[in-house]
């Protein structure tokens, strides 16, 4: 039988990647960022290291306040709280560059977010509960002294149209086979816009959108059609057009479906395409892509304003 597991040679804690323990992140409750500790399970009488079950060791560690050593929430709903499930809105607020600590303990990984009704800054240290013997603490009054710092920050209000500029470009739409029976240059033509955030001093990083539909023929797609006219003497000619909205990430260049509605799709090979994200790498990361596209008539949603909306979500801001 192996050495029991009652004491810590060391608790270390830092942000994840980085090395950091200074980190800012938005006061929304949603931004989660990533904080590795470093611990060094032991058996006082021999002072051998001993190994722990990861899940066990992390079921046992705790993130704490420093001065106090009290309890953060853990999957809490207020004030600084930690979880042991990341989300996608990991982002860290002017992140800067640094150089991750690595040593032979075990880690754990926990992510810290920051609710609304948060106090400004969290100083935060580590219980750890050994299967004997006492807490070991990394604390202001602990075996350990070491810590990170939180600065929460003011996530932004909803943004509003006044909010958001856009670029637009046309595009062409491909991949129609000659004997589908709408006419070709039916489809020859779309148009990208490019959505970014003009408030000063922030960026988009992450979106969401909100009441959308798939296809399964579709990577990802948020779409609206309107079936605009279909007469007896011309039914060849669908006037159609739709909307997509391409939110999944990265965003980069790539090919993606253009049509969705009344079938279309199944009709062509892998359906009518166009390229998205064909923007800078840079400008790619900060922007969010649409594309319409029209079947049998030649108009764009600047031709309608105020006809169409998505409800489209920046989660995240830097």
């Amino acid at each position: 039988m192996g050495a029991q597991w009652n004491d810590v040679g060391n608790i270390e804690i830092h942000v994840t990647n980085t090395g950091r323990t200074d980190c800012d992140i938005f006061a929304n409750g949603m931004n989660r960022i990533s904080v590795t500790l470093n611990i060094r399970p032991t058996n006082s009488s021999t002072n051998d290291v001993v190994p722990v079950d990861p899940k066990h060791l992390a079921d046992n560690t705790y993130l704490i306040r420093y001065a106090d050593g009290k309890d953060l929430g853990r999957d809490g709903s207020s004030g600084w709280c930690y979880s042991e499930t990341a989300n996608k809105f990991s982002a860290i607020p002017n992140k800067g560059a640094h150089q991750d600590v690595t040593n032979d303990d075990q880690t754990v990984t926990f992510y810290v977010y920051c609710c609304p009704d948060a106090d400004s800054d969290a100083n935060i240290g580590v219980r750890v509960h050994p299967d004997a013997g006492a807490d070991v603490f990394s604390s202001q009054t602990g075996k350990f002294n070491n810590s990170v710092v939180f600065h929460a920050l003011l996530a932004p209000d909803p943004y509003k149209m006044k909010d958001v500029d856009w670029t637009s470009e046309d595009t062409d739409i491909w991949g129609i086979p000659d004997n589908y029976n709408v006419d070709q240059k039916f489809w020859a033509k779309g148009r990208n816009y490019f959505l970014s955030c003009n408030r000063p001093g922030f960026e988009f990083i992450t979106f969401d959108v909100d009441s959308y539909e798939t296809d399964d023929r579709a990577n990802f797609g948020l779409y609206a059609w309107e079936l605009v006219h279909q007469s007896s003497e011309n039914s060849r000619y669908f006037q159609i057009y739709e909307a997509l909205v391409w939110a999944d990430e990265p965003h980069e260049k790539v090919v993606r479906q253009a049509a969705y509605c009344f079938d279309l799709s199944s009709s062509f090979d892998n359906g009518p395409r166009v390229t998205v994200y064909d923007q800078t790498e840079v400008e790619n990361r900060r922007r969010l892509c649409c594309t319409w596209v029209y079947a049998g008539m030649d108009a764009y949603p600047d031709d309608y304003p105020g006809h169409y909306y998505f409800p489209i979500n920046a989660i995240e801001w830097r």
